[in-house]
């Protein structure tokens, strides 16, 4: 199983506004996981209230990788979601994306 992303712009139809800022563009990571033939997709955006910014999404995912190629396959990967929820607790955007991707 092979794990691997793209960082891309989220342009917004229109700008969000909040009492401490004005946001009109977000970035967005999308993740994909291929393993026999099969592609899966998943996506996190980043997040300054969570603390998602590209350095630590792609930080997490690198370090994610190696476990994640070590499943046989993604009913396995799926089995223990779990366990790597433990590790991304503080980044669920991460795991979501992760957890999409092994559902393709």
């Amino acid at each position: 199983m092979n794990l691997d992303w793209r960082v891309y712009p989220l342009p917004l139809a229109e700008p969000l506004r909040i009492s401490r800022s004005v946001m009109a563009r977000r970035d967005a990571v999308a993740v994909r996981l291929t393993h026999d033939g099969g592609t899966g997709h998943g996506e996190v955006v980043t997040s300054a209230y969570q603390r998602l910014d590209l350095g630590r999404i792609d930080a997490l995912l690198t370090a994610l990788r190696p476990r994640v190629t070590g499943y046989a396959d993604p009913d396995a990967l799926r089995a223990h979601l779990a366990a790597l929820a433990a590790d991304l607790a503080d980044a669920p955007g991460v795991l979501g994306a992760l957890a999409a991707a092994g559902h393709r």
